[in-house]
């Protein structure tokens, strides 16, 4: 149409400087042929060579436009689906980022002509049908993930295997992500996933191999393969204890340094210790050894309910904890009970007592009417179980 318009302003301009240049004199063309005789003046002579010219140009573009219609009709409507795929699979994932779960799966589905998108309109598409808590939807856009393209296991599993987990689904994806590693052993996605799933199931020791690899390949988040690490230990330790003090000591034994200094691993170990009475001279010897290197309050704790073998120098050595630290309340609280253990009645009351103008507690009560009634202040005893139950209750 632009054509058009341009060809006739192009042609009124001509005319208009043909009729200006030759305003004195249009001047004369004959032109015969046989007994047909054609005369004119050479200004229309001029215009209408020059817009027969156009004319034909112009017909000779509409024929071959009609000629090459067969292979161009195809490509344009190929061209039109695919827009209407993109379209479809922007509209789609703004329904989706705003949380229009229903509209995102079904417009993502609706037009799915552009085989190099199909695959994310699926994998989105199951995504929406999990906030739905529609399973067996979730499910079929997985499988026809699948179908979609060579290549598009990887995304199409880890899809599924997310959902899953995000279902509580710990089963069936651990068994989807095993089938996974089998084939991408380099993918520290895939290993991630792996560790979260073995997690959920409680699988330790599957665990505590693959953690090794986890730390050179880098897969998660540092903190949480710290984290995971120090759950695995615990567990190694506990089932351990289970079996009795020799298996405990030999898997103690058998962790690294950094783990044996980890105040969570060292506490636990300290706790399963203690419920072998072979194991009390060990764990205060434990105890003694870490609290040299820091303050650990939740050690100094324990280390009141252990029984050692002279429970004087249990109580010289927390009074030697009081003058290097300063009077903590643990360690007040922890220098009365193992005076209390050692029958010192009045260097008990004044560390008790203390504590009671400084941090009072149901624990500190509970140990004053223990003392009260070992001095028989039976009136006393009872106030004080009164107020520490109080505490403990509010």
């Amino acid at each position: 149409m632009i054509r058009v318009i341009l060809g006739v302003l192009f042609f009124i301009l001509f005319g208009v400087a043909l009729t200006l240049v030759f305003q004195a004199d249009n001047g004369y063309i004959l032109l015969r042929y046989q007994d047909t005789v054609i005369e004119t003046s050479l200004v229309f002579f001029l215009v209408s060579t020059v817009a027969g010219a156009w004319a034909l140009f112009m017909v000779w573009g509409i024929i071959k436009t009609l000629l090459r219609l067969p292979s161009v009709l195809p490509a344009a409507f190929r061209a039109r689906k695919l827009n209407q795929s993109r379209d479809s699979l922007i509209r789609g994932l703004r329904l989706y980022l705003e949380g229009h779960w229903r509209e995102a799966e079904s417009v993502l589905t609706s037009k799915l002509n552009d085989p190099n998108s199909r695959l994310i309109n699926h994998l989105f598409a199951a995504r929406a049908a999990q906030y739905q808590q529609q399973i067996e939807r979730r499910d079929q856009h997985i499988e026809n993930a699948h179908q979609c393209k060579p290549g598009s296991d990887i995304a199409s599993l880890l899809t599924q295997a997310r959902l899953q987990l995000m279902n509580n689904q710990d089963t069936q994806a651990l068994a989807t992500l095993e089938h996974l590693w089998e084939s991408h052993q380099e993918h520290p996605v895939v290993l991630e996933l792996l560790l979260q799933a073995l997690e959920r199931l409680n699988d330790w020791e599957r665990l505590s191999n693959l953690l090794v690899i986890a730390d050179r390949m880098e897969a998660g988040n540092v903190s949480w393969r710290r984290e995971l690490n120090i759950r695995v230990q615990l567990s190694r330790l506990e089932s351990a204890a289970e079996l009795g003090m020799d298996v405990l000591n030999d898997v103690w034994e058998s962790l690294s340094r950094k783990h044996k200094r980890s105040p969570k691993i060292l506490e636990r170990y300290i706790s399963l210790l203690s419920g072998f009475d072979a194991g009390h001279t060990e764990a205060i010897r434990l105890i003694t050894q870490n609290l040299k290197r820091g303050w650990y309050p939740a050690l100094a704790e324990k280390f009141g309910y252990l029984n050692a073998d002279d429970s004087t120098a249990q109580l010289a050595c927390v009074e030697e904890w009081i003058k290097q630290h300063g009077e903590q309340k643990e360690l007040l609280l922890l220098a009365g009970r193992l005076c209390l253990k050692n029958q010192l009645w009045g260097r008990a009351r004044t560390y008790l007592e203390s504590l009671l103008d400084s941090a009072p507690s149901a624990e500190v009560w509970h140990e004053l009417g223990r003392l009260y009634e070992q001095t028989g202040e039976n009136s006393q005893a009872s106030q004080a179980y009164e107020k520490g139950l109080a505490l403990a209750l509010k």
